[in-house]
């Protein structure tokens, strides 16, 4: 056997594909010659830097609602998400029963309630205080 047979030689184009020249070859550079326009991957990556503050915003409130709710006892008067105020008659790790009105138990996700906060009902009363002494000059002058 004579080792000079066994040379490499080019590979031909494939049956059928025929032959590809410089100008069907796809272009490596842009066209017309414009160099990239540069920091095109910060560009492209900037919207994944901008996610990452909303991520870590709704993380810390959900943290701050699973305290709220770890820290929820018997006798508390709570809401649920679909505006239901009741006082918590029992608790679960899952669920929860809440007593709506008087003999009426209503059993929750302990995932849907929240303890009640009067504090915004007084900032309302606030506002509500603020814009009755503006109409009372409005009386007054007639």
């Amino acid at each position: 056997m004579h080792f000079e047979a066994l040379t490499l030689q080019p590979a031909g184009p494939k049956a059928g594909m025929g032959e590809t020249t410089a100008s069907t070859a796809a272009p490596s550079a842009p066209a017309g010659g414009q160099p990239q326009q540069p920091g095109g991957a910060w560009i492209s990556f900037l919207p994944m830097l901008m996610i990452v503050p909303v991520f870590w915003l709704m993380s810390r409130k959900n943290k701050k609602e699973a305290d709220a709710r770890s820290k929820m006892k018997k006798g508390d008067q709570v809401v649920s998400t679909g505006g239901l105020v009741g006082e918590l008659v029992e608790v679960d790790d899952r669920f929860a029963k809440v007593k709506i009105g008087p003999g009426l138990t209503a059993k929750m996700l302990v995932s849907a309630l929240s303890p009640l906060d009067p504090t915004p009902a007084v900032a309302d009363k606030k506002a509500d205080t603020t814009s009755a002494k503006a109409d009372k000059p409005a009386a007054d002058a007639k």
